[in-house]
């Protein structure tokens, strides 16, 4: 590996046994990722999708739970549903629509059978 800049201030990486030049100076400028800087956006969620996803979730355990111990089946399956469906939507609006009908699913059930 040789070093050599070809500008002032521009070091670039030379390999014998590569025909490629590396320019540290312009990798640098590069952005690292395809967030731009002050965006509320973390693995493709905004923070109110986190938290509506943390909720629900939350809610889900909490359903899970009470169904297990009284033998409520609807109530353990939306627990079930509600700890899974946050991995699989990434829209924040679906995320609470979603949430909302599956928190209610349990108490329709039981009121209308």
């Amino acid at each position: 590996m040789l070093l050599s800049g070809s500008n002032p201030g521009t070091i670039v990486l030379r390999y014998p046994c590569m025909d490629t030049d590396i320019a540290i100076a312009d990798a640098l400028a590069q952005p690292a990722t395809s967030a731009q800087p002050g965006s509320d956006v973390l693995f493709g969620l905004s923070v109110g999708g986190l938290a509506a996803g943390l909720a629900f979730s939350g809610l889900g355990l909490v359903y899970f739970k009470y169904g297990k111990t009284t033998g409520n089946t609807p109530m353990v399956i939306s627990g079930v549903l509600l700890l899974l469906y946050p991995y699989f939507v990434s829209n924040t609006t679906y995320i609470i629509i979603v949430g909302l009908i599956l928190a209610a699913l349990p108490q329709l059930i039981e009121r209308f059978s």
